[in-house]
């Protein structure tokens, strides 16, 4: 009788544990055919989308990026960005995997504009050395709608949110529409400086493709300059740029900046009213009270100083400046600046001196007196009245030539010009009264060992 018991005892044992062990087989089958029935929704949702994907991708590190993505059934994605030149110019084809990273995860696996991002190479990320943007090519879905997916990065929460594109929105990023748009616009702008213009009112402005920024001067009262500075990225409806923060102008919010594909050229929309800005060849005058040139050689107007790295020129005076350079370094020297000391003295009225380096420094000054046209306005002529220094060699001379001709031989206005600068130095220059698009400016302060 216990043997029959015995037997009874391990037979049932043997059977809970078979039932276990078979539990346990089905369970896994099932979690596995679960994890695979959505890893192949997760590829049907992102591959069904007709005409691809578009999004701003925002990566924790900072800053923000337009993206097209087209998502093929055979694990190859294309890609469009305008985070450069060439990653907007052209379509860019990598490959997709999905992998359960702790939940099902979408992993862009191979080289593309998300591992740009992510470099640790500043130069080439535009991020922190050692980190880039702090940005993600690995996300998890955080959710599905019938029109959006959004997705989380895995190791950084980078934020990319998937929206359907149109077939006209497709076009335009398969077609290098990103790329045309900065090449339209740099024609129109290089060279030139952009304003806002409003009937009489002209509001300086600036679009940089290089940083994503677009920015507006405003003079208040009292002088006070007031500098608007705002990131943006090109706009996913393909029709301008999109502001990450708003702009500020005539007491109204902007959001975004519209491109205008016929004029080339950008606007700011009010209602039906378009506020467009205009490229011009002459820097906006600052109407500053008193003038510049009531000014000279008092405090903070003592130095005009221009160097060609730091203050760059423009238009035709340029032109000039080249040439001088030309001749300095043909001499090999290091064209340094020049500037414009604006406090008289007996003798003359400015010295111009100009700055060349080597492993000696050689300094040519001249003297010149002002012969006023029109002072109210700010109208003089510059009057030579000799060299400071008898002695100078042939090829010292030859590093200034151009420049003393240039002020030796035209009529010039004084005044204070609408240039933004970083470290918020003034800008002031003299105008060529005969030619307007040709003139020279410079930063103003009171010795020239404190100016860029």
């Amino acid at each position: 009788m216990k043997k029959i018991l015995w037997y009874c005892l391990l037979l049932a044992i043997v059977a809970v544990a078979c039932k276990k062990d078979g539990t346990e087989t089905w369970y896994e089958e099932t979690l596995d055919k679960r994890l695979s029935d959505t890893l192949l929704a997760r590829q049907a949702t992102l591959v069904n989308s007709p005409y691809g994907w578009k999004t701003v991708f925002t990566p924790a590190g900072g800053g923000a990026y337009l993206f097209y993505m087209k998502f093929a059934d055979n694990n190859r994605v294309d890609m469009v960005s305008d985070i450069n030149i060439e990653t907007a110019s052209k379509v860019a084809t990598s490959s997709y995997i999905f992998r359960v990273t702790g939940q099902p995860s979408l992993v862009f696996d191979t080289y593309n504009s998300l591992h740009i991002i992510s470099h640790p190479s500043n130069a080439v990320s535009g991020g922190a050395s050692g980190q880039g943007k702090v940005s993600d090519y690995e996300f998890f879905f955080k959710e599905i709608t019938k029109d959006s997916v959004v997705l989380i990065g895995v190791k950084n929460k980078s934020l990319l949110v998937l929206k359907k594109a149109t077939q006209a929105e497709e076009a335009f990023y398969r077609s290098g529409g990103i790329k045309t748009i900065i090449d339209d616009a740099s024609a129109a702008m290089t060279g030139k400086f952009l304003r806002i213009e409003d009937g009489i009112d002209q509001t300086p402005a600036a679009i940089d493709f290089a940083n994503k920024t677009a920015s507006i001067m405003v003079v208040g009262a009292n002088n006070q300059v007031t500098s608007q500075s705002v990131s943006f990225v090109f706009s996913a409806d393909a029709d301008g740029l999109d502001l990450l923060t708003q702009l500020m102008f005539k007491g109204k919010a902007y959001k975004k900046i519209y491109w205008d594909p016929v004029t080339k050229e950008f606007y700011l929309l009010d209602g039906t009213n378009k506020y467009y800005f205009k490229a011009s060849d002459t820097p906006t005058i600052l109407a500053f009270t008193p003038p510049f040139h009531e000014l000279f050689g008092t405090d903070k107007h003592k130095i005009l100083k221009a160097n060609p790295r730091l203050v760059p020129q423009a238009g035709s005076f340029k032109d000039l400046l080249d040439i001088d350079l030309a001749a300095t370094a043909s001499y090999s020297r290091t064209y340094t600046y020049f500037s414009f000391n604006l406090e008289p003295t007996a003798e003359a009225d400015v010295v111009l001196s100009v700055r060349t380096a080597s492993s000696t420094f050689f300094i040519g000054s001249y003297l010149y007196k002002i012969q006023w046209i029109d002072k109210p306005n700010g109208i003089f002529k510059f009057q030579f009245v000799r060299n400071a220094a008898s002695n100078y060699a042939a090829s010292t001379l030859s590093y200034s030539a151009e420049l003393r001709n240039y002020i030796q031989n035209n009529t010039f206005k004084a005044a204070y010009l609408a240039i933004s600068r970083t470290d918020n130095l003034p800008v002031a220059g003299f105008i060529n009264i005969n030619d307007p698009r040709s003139f020279l400016m410079g930063v103003l302060g009171n010795t020239v060992g404190e100016l860029p």
